[in-house]
């Protein structure tokens, strides 16, 4: 089994007293599926490349989350060695963008600015560069939270099929998009949204394997909603907690992943630094908690499985280490296999397609 290319984002400057970021930007890795070992390869600097996605062609790009006027979204290709080539960047017409992901069919990559609202649509060239944002939308807004949802912020974008799936924080909704041609751009089209439980605050969203439910990790009560997707509408279910009882009330939810056979569902939580397991009845529509396991370190940002699926990896933001963690495919739970120290304020797993 040939060793998968294992791409890692990280701060690399102060955005807030509890965000302090010191990588190195971009790591580029290789990853063991046998014993589950991490090689670095390669760095290349960036500022606060914080997300990351996987294009074309080797290609990889990255939000550097600044304050407007500052942020960009920039655009390397991969070579054979392992270090990255430069392409280009393009200036963001928002503040603080936090993720980003490519469109492979309309070759384009969507943007989110936690920080403005913004979500942003940008043509991808043959080459792989970044073409001028060809639409932008704005969501508007506020919720209870007088903290954090003051505003809307757009956490993330998920693309399935013709739909695009947008948690927004600040306003308790998740919006679902639809892209359309005019004139030869592209244009977001919203097509439905729902709402979750006020104050929860979306965060990161995935989709089960068939495709008829949503799964929302909300942030700020450290749940999950389960969404029903329908061919036209969204339909709220219910709301899940991760923590167990005992655990110190949270709203530090991070990340959220689902094994590729839809029986189990990881979340992490940057309070209690841990990684909830979940298992998810689809006849049911229901959830049930299984184990809540530590990471073995501080402030889990990302957490990702690997390709095979047998293993999970947690990037430890404040504690400069990845854990590896085997899984038990079975029983959904984790055991952890090794742990790698020295890479700077990880932010961001990602895995090169393919691999």
């Amino acid at each position: 089994m040939s060793k998968a290319i294992l791409l890692i984002g990280s701060y690399t400057e102060t955005l807030s007293d509890e965000l302090t970021g010191r990588g190195h930007g971009i790591l580029v890795a290789e990853f063991d599926p046998i014993n589950g070992t991490i090689s670095i390869k390669s760095a290349h600097f960036v500022r606060n490349p914080s997300y990351l996605t996987i294009g074309a062609k080797n290609s990889v790009y990255a939000v550097s989350e600044l304050p407007k006027g500052d942020a960009s979204t920039v655009a390397f290709l991969l070579n054979a060695d392992r270090s990255l080539h430069f392409l280009n960047a393009r200036k963001v017409q928002g503040g603080y963008p936090c993720h980003l992901t490519y469109h492979h069919e309309l070759n384009c990559i969507l943007a989110a600015c936690y920080g403005t609202g913004h979500l942003i649509l940008h043509q991808v060239a043959a080459d792989g560069q970044i073409q001028s944002a060809q639409h932008l939308i704005r969501h508007t807004g506020k919720s209870i939270d007088l903290k954090r949802q003051q505003s809307a912020h757009p956490h993330m974008v998920l693309i399935e099929g013709n739909r695009i799936f947008v948690p927004d924080l600040g306003i308790d909704q998740i919006r679902c998009y639809e892209v359309t041609k005019n004139e030869k751009k592209y244009e977001l089209v919203e097509a439905s949204r729902v709402t979750v439980p006020k104050g929860s605050g979306p965060r990161h969203v995935v989709i089960h394997p068939g495709k008829k439910h949503l799964f929302i990790l909300n942030e700020l009560k450290a749940t999950i909603s389960v969404i029903r997707c329908g061919n036209e509408d969204l339909t709220y279910l219910s709301s899940f907690p991760i923590l167990p009882p005992e655990s110190n009330a949270s709203n530090g939810a991070s990340a959220i992943r689902i094994a590729p056979d839809g029986r189990f569902i990881y979340a992490s939580d940057r309070v209690n630094n841990g990684i909830a397991i979940i298992s998810f009845d689809s006849q049911k529509e229901s959830m049930e908690r299984v184990s809540f396991c530590s990471t073995h370190g501080r402030n889990p940002r990302d957490i990702q499985l690997s390709p095979c699926g047998n293993w999970l990896l947690a990037a430890n933001m404040d504690t400069d280490c990845i854990t590896v963690f085997a899984v038990d495919k079975a029983s959904g739970l984790l055991s952890v296999q090794d742990q790698f120290i020295g890479i700077i304020s990880p932010s961001c797993l990602c895995w090169l397609s393919g691999s």
